[in-house]
């Protein structure tokens, strides 16, 4: 039987697909385009191997899943997948993945699939990646959507903890360059760190915190140091970065007879420890110029000295924001200039694919 191809296309779409069927949902009686618009409509979430009914959109017949009406031989999509139960009649080189389970898009030529990361990596990273044991199965740390079964691109940031490609711009876009999960800079910030660098040249502190040191940790290289301090952020000795923390204990002072060069490791041998002068706190009992040793000068500063960095200056001037530079893509690959995404051109972004898994 021939189809009527003068049925309004209209009637074929959601927001989510485009096919010419829909789903009879046994949990709740419904029918619906997709699982996505069930979901966006009941309270609860349909599965979609719990769908085993369609209804075409041509002639209203329901019938178990096959891939053409039965009764008026319409095709309900140019791509069915039977055991992803899906259904798209628009061409985005969906292939089925047996490794991940669900469909994908852009073309199974172009894909490989990784057994350790357990999901589909673009070809030009097979033996070029920093493996993570099944990296996708897990939510997003932004918006803790499952990132395996999700229909938007992924970004893999160098530290291989995957974020939404959408979560991942808006992070950017609101100052926040370092992974929620780890840490670590996400971005080349070598353009950042030179704002810090003239800010903090541009902010000198007060004369009372002038030689004041502290300990840190800095989260892109992992090395401890003895950093000079500054409310605006403390620069790491050993990679240049400003995304570092305090470590234990509180801020010293070096004396002038005790020098110490930009970039040196924290002093660790006992002929230096009569050099640092931790700020001492008076107690109730005794005065604080009689617990102080002869030598040693008295802090007039406040005990509590940790404040919190700044945020970054995303803006100086009438020059426009950060250099483009800063903000460029990253990837698994070994040049970091390279953005690497999975984005639904690329491979049924994971939850396209659990869309169109779903579906």
């Amino acid at each position: 039987m021939e189809v009527n191809e003068e049925v309004p296309k209209e009637i074929y779409f959601c927001a989510h697909y485009k096919r010419k069927c829909k789903f009879v949902t046994s949990c709740c009686d419904g029918v619906y385009r997709c699982r996505f618009c069930h979901d966006e409509d009941q309270k609860h979430k349909l599965k979609r191997e719990d769908v085993t009914i369609v209804e075409c959109s041509c002639c209203g017949e329901r019938q178990g899943l096959t891939e053409y009406c039965t009764k008026c031989n319409l095709k309900f999509g140019k791509y069915f997948c039977f055991e992803c139960k899906l259904y798209d009649d628009e061409d985005k080189q969906q292939f089925h993945c047996k490794g991940c389970g669900i469909c994908r898009v852009g073309g199974r030529e172009n894909y490989f699939h990784c057994e350790r990361c357990d999901m589909c990596l673009p070809n030009h990273l097979e033996g070029a990646h920093k493996c993570v044991e099944k990296v996708s199965r897990s939510n997003c740390p932004v918006c803790q959507e499952d990132i395996h079964t999700s229909r938007m691109p992924s970004q893999i940031p160098p530290c291989n903890h995957l974020i939404h490609k959408n979560c991942f711009d808006e992070m950017l876009t609101n100052g926040h360059y370092a992974c929620p999960v780890c840490g670590i800079s996400m971005i080349p910030m070598d353009e950042i760190w030179k704002i810090y660098d003239k800010d903090i040249e541009d902010t000198p502190m007060p004369e009372e915190y002038f030689n004041l040191y502290a300990n840190i940790k800095c989260r892109d290289c992992s090395r401890a140091s003895l950093a000079q301090f500054h409310i605006l952020g403390i620069k790491c000795n050993e990679c240049g970065s400003y995304n570092t923390v305090r470590d234990k204990g509180g801020l010293v002072r070096i004396h002038e007879n005790s020098e110490v060069e930009e970039g040196s490791p924290p002093p660790d041998d006992s002929s230096r420890l009569g050099d640092l002068t931790p700020p001492e706190t008076p107690n109730r009992d005794q005065p604080v110029s009689s617990r102080l040793p002869i030598n040693i000068q008295r802090l007039d500063v406040p005990t509590v000295m940790t404040p919190e960095p700044s945020p970054v200056t995303t803006h100086r001037g009438s020059g426009g924001g950060i250099s483009e530079h800063a903000i460029r893509r990253l990837s698994f690959a070994d040049e970091p200039e390279e953005s690497e995404q999975m984005s639904s051109n690329d491979c049924l972004s994971e939850k396209e694919q659990d869309d169109e898994v779903m579906q």
